[in-house]
């Protein structure tokens, strides 16, 4: 079993709660997308970094703190 990888973000709320990444892809188009899954919301996540830049491929505004700690926190995979 793979093991899986996870961070602990805070949310709107002010509690701490964990995010797994789901899924890491390299689109056709050369841009990282990652998808992670709030364990505690059941809530699903979508980012793409294009260039040096973070967009949220939500339908949903991801809350801003939320994003940034996300987008952080994908840099260093």
């Amino acid at each position: 079993m793979a093991t899986e990888i996870s961070t602990t973000i805070k949310a709107d709320n002010g509690e701490m709660q964990t995010c797994v990444l789901k899924e890491k892809i390299n689109n056709q188009n050369g841009r990282l997308v990652y998808r992670f899954k709030n364990q505690h919301t059941g809530v699903e996540y979508s980012l793409v970094k294009e260039g040096g830049n973070w967009r949220s491929l939500n339908t949903n505004t991801i809350p801003e703190p939320v994003f940034n700690e996300l987008c952080s926190f994908a840099n260093t995979l």
